[in-house]
């Protein structure tokens, strides 16, 4: 039985994990905490009363449903508590190797020598395969502002604020826009004397649901449709975008509750969205001050931004994203893969976000920026078709082109906002691979129902991948409560 190392026991490791085990892999998990669900921890980069941007119906494994009667967007809590059944269910809790930190990862002969670190001793085991499932959101970004070492406040990152109770009274600069800085600037407002929110780009800010079959519908289950993505296909990125901006455009208002927030990029620029319920309500009572601009300086008693404008603040909070931290990569292998800890966008140049350009016995899952579960299952599930031998290793000329892809993304200008943003396509992509997806031409000839059913009506969804496993019965029960939820006429 073939051994691999995974680091990390966040969502991507325990689905990787998972996927090893039903493959007839031996896993080990490696994690420094204490306890599982990386991000999603209790003590992970996440804050007391945040939920997740998609539905529980888009945040969840194909195999795995939440239980009966979750609310549509779940808390960090419940993804936690929804992460810890899973690796129970899948019996992978035995596999974890708490308290561990990885210091080193080599090549060893045709193998890999992982050093690690448990209760400060220094420890080593050979494995036939690594997985690094670390995750693109591992150590907070700390921009150089000049003059910080002189502020008289409180200056901390936004992976330490956990909730709103110790602003009462105060002035307070957020400072970042995307999803933390709308959300925590909102939840901030609530008790501080003022918050101003101060960003470098106005976002397209959407809330979490929106109009489907004439009701208000989780967004996911508005925006991921087979049949739309299929349209979408052939256009260029440009065109995308296009398509994209005026969409959001008909669905938005904020520039009413704000011409700061008016959003003046071209049409044929990268999009960026933020999700929010409370953020253009709370500006809209005057709660939360938006200010589109770029520090220049910080003073002892505030922040002077690019307009020359002064803000009084005695906390600032820096929602400023996160970088890849990968310190247990060698030199040699950093330059292989293109490693850049500093880039936001792509820090890793690999073959469709997977594997390396060289190096057959190493993958990463879960390693792009927007971690879709059923993305990282997928990646997670063609993984192990390759290291059990059930799948080829793409060849050396395939992984070459999908490096050079990655280079073009990361060379992109303008940049946008996420590497890949069609998640339709990206599924569909590691869906074949792994050999999920549906065979959609053949249901299309024999049960035509079904066929409507996957392409128009019914969003895409991870348990639509379940239909090809043991698992078929239970995904089609999903399916017909999804098909309930969205409520089409013609059915």
């Amino acid at each position: 039985m073939s051994s691999v190392a995974i680091l990390g026991a966040g969502m991507s490791g325990l689905v990787t994990a998972a996927k090893a085990r039903a493959m007839g892999l031996q896993p080990s998990l490696f994690e420094q905490k204490n306890t599982l669900g990386g991000l999603w921890a209790p003590d992970g980069f996440t804050w007391e009363r945040m939920t997740t941007n998609l539905s529980h119906h888009t945040c969840r494994f194909s195999d795995f449903p939440w239980p009966d009667g979750m609310q549509d967007f779940p808390t960090r809590q419940q993804v936690y508590e929804y992460l810890f059944a899973y690796a129970k269910d899948k019996q992978i809790e035995g596999c974890i190797n708490f308290g561990t930190r990885v210091t080193r990862i080599s090549p060893f002969e045709k193998q890999w020598k992982v050093c690690f670190v448990r209760s400060n001793i220094e420890q080593e085991a050979i494995y036939d395969y690594v997985v690094v499932a670390t995750g693109v959101f591992s150590k907070a970004n700390l921009p150089k502002l000049p003059g910080l070492e002189v502020f008289q406040g409180e200056c901390f990152h936004s992976h330490a604020y956990k909730d709103p109770k110790s602003f009462s009274g105060k002035q307070v600069v957020v400072i970042g826009g995307s999803y933390s800085g709308t959300e925590i600037s909102s939840e901030i407002s609530e008790e501080a004397a003022r918050v101003t929110h101060l960003f470098r780009r106005a976002y397209w800010v959407l809330p979490r649901y929106l109009p489907l079959q004439g009701r208000a519908q989780p967004l996911d289950l508005v925006f991921y449709s087979r049949e739309a993505s299929a349209a979408s296909a052939p256009l260029s990125n440009t065109e995308y975008y296009a398509n994209v901006h005026n969409w959001f455009r008909s669905l938005s208002r904020q520039h009413e509750v704000s011409s700061t927030l008016e959003v003046k990029a071209a049409n044929q620029d990268p999009y960026f969205t933020s999700i929010s319920d409370t953020y253009l309500k709370s500006i809209q009572q005057q709660k939360v001050i938006p200010i589109c601009g770029e520090v220049a300086r910080v003073e002892q008693d505030g922040v002077v931004i690019s307009s020359g404008e002064k803000i009084l603040a005695d906390t600032l909070v820096l929602s400023t994203g996160y970088t890849c931290d990968l310190p247990f990569l060698p030199q040699e292998l950093q330059e292989e893969l293109g490693y850049r800890q500093e880039d936001l966008l792509q820090p890793l140049l690999l073959d469709r976000c997977v594997f390396p350009l060289k190096t057959e016995n190493l993958a990463f899952v879960g390693m792009y920026r927007g971690p879709f579960f059923g993305v990282i299952e997928q990646q997670a599930a063609w993984v192990a078709k390759v290291f059990s031998r059930s799948a080829p290793i793409p060849s050396e000329e395939e992984r070459k082109s999908g490096v050079e892809m990655a280079l073009q993304i990361r060379d992109q200008q303008p940049r946008p906002q996420f590497p890949y943003p069609r998640y339709v396509e990206m599924m569909r992509l590691y869906s074949k691979l792994a050999c999920t997806e549906p065979d959609l031409e053949r249901l299309q000839q024999e049960d035509p129902d079904m066929y409507q059913l996957l392409w128009k009506k019914v969003p895409f969804t991870p348990d639509q991948l379940a239909l090809t496993g043991d698992k078929k019965q239970l995904a089609l029960q999903e399916i017909n409560k999804l098909l309930s939820r969205v409520q089409c006429a013609d059915v």
